[in-house]
């Protein structure tokens, strides 16, 4: 977690960035004015650190560490279209088989309630509409209109992803 501190009357920021710890000391007087400021550099830090595109030397650049570090952004280099291989032809599981080893898989981890939710939404919309479909035939376009459908209200006003309410009839 990062957070400024004061040391010897300056303020001093202290986060963690590429899986080091940085500790970058400033010549700001600590006064109730400055303190504010810099709790309001270190969201702006914090938040460049979440997106990725972080540079020690733009918010520090008197720091030794500036110039040791690169000063863009870390990127994934991304393949060229020669270099992609097409995933047709693998024995790429169906939804239906995956969908249940990953909900097997990752079921410790949630609370009960959690999984009870996420078993019935997986049962009443995925695995009906993507179920016998390979994971790699499967579209961005078809799980984004998937959501578009399950978000839209219907003629009775509930939303399709809304189960009813059960009733029991009494005799």
């Amino acid at each position: 977690m990062a957070s400024t501190n004061q040391r010897n009357g300056e303020f001093c920021f202290d986060f963690r960035w590429q899986g080091k710890r940085h500790r970058e000391y400033t010549q700001i007087p600590d006064t109730p004015a400055n303190r504010d400021r810099a709790e309001a550099v270190l969201k702006q830090i914090t938040l460049s650190i979440k997106r990725g595109d972080f540079v020690l030397a733009d918010y520090f650049p008197d720091s030794p560490r500036a110039t040791a570090t690169p000063t863009s952004p870390t990127t994934v280099p991304q393949p060229s279209p020669s270099e992609t291989v097409s995933n047709h032809g693998t024995n790429s599981p169906d939804f239906k088989t995956f969908a249940e080893t990953w909900f097997q898989e990752m079921r410790p981890q949630w609370r009960r309630s959690y999984a009870s939710n996420l078993r019935v939404t997986v049962d009443a919309h995925l695995i009906p509409r993507f179920g016998h479909q390979r994971l790699d035939d499967i579209s961005k376009s078809e799980i984004l209109a998937l959501r578009t459908e399950l978000t839209e209200p219907t003629e009775s006003g509930l939303r399709a992803s809304q189960p009813l309410e059960s009733t029991t009839s009494c005799d």
